[in-house]
C-alpha cells in the first residue's frame, strides 16, 4: 500500500467532515452514513459470523515488517503441509492487520494475534468488526 499515492488533503477533508454524533460524513448538504452493508459492498466479506472483539492495546511486539519477513522465511524449495500452513496463518494475520486495521507505527493489535488460521478467521463477521474500527 505504501507505493500506492495517498491523496493526503482529501483524507483531512474527509475525516473533517465526519459528524460523530449522527455517525455520518456531512457531503454537500447531505449526511452520508457509513454502515456495515456498505462495508460488505466495499470489501466484498460476508455479513455473517461471530462478534469479534477488537481492542488496539496491548499491542504484542510484532510489526508489519516482521510479519512479512516471516512470510519470505517460510518459502523454500520444498513443500510441505505444515509448511503451508504456516505460511497461510502467516499471510492471513498480516492482511487482516494491513489491510483490515492499520495502527499507527505499524504495530499488531494482541487481539488480532489470535487470528490464526484460516478456519479461524472465517469464523468471524469481518465488515461488522471493521465498521466498528472505522467510526
Amino acid at each position: 500500500m505504501s507505493s500506492l499515492p495517498h491523496n493526503i488533503p482529501l483524507l483531512y477533508v474527509l475525516v473533517r467532515a465526519f459528524n460523530r454524533d449522527k455517525q455520518a460524513f456531512l457531503i454537500g448538504n447531505n449526511y452520508l452514513k457509513l454502515t456495515v452493508n456498505e462495508v460488505v459492498l466495499i470489501l466484498g466479506l460476508p455479513n455473517r459470523g461471530l462478534d469479534f472483539t477488537f481492542v488496539r492495546l496491548p499491542c504484542i511486539d510484532l510489526t508489519h515488517k516482521d510479519l512479512i519477513e516471516e512470510i519470505n522465511n517460510l518459502v523454500v524449495e520444498d513443500w510441505s503441509p505444515t509448511l503451508e500452513s504456516r505460511r497461510l496463518d502467516s499471510l492471513i494475520i498480516y492482511l487482516v492487520n494491513v489491510f483490515f486495521f492499520p495502527l499507527k507505527g505499524m504495530k499488531i493489535p494482541a487481539s488480532l494475534h489470535k487470528i490464526d488460521c484460516l478456519s479461524t478467521f472465517v469464523m468471524y463477521n469481518w465488515p461488522k468488526t471493521i465498521h466498528h474500527f472505522l467510526l
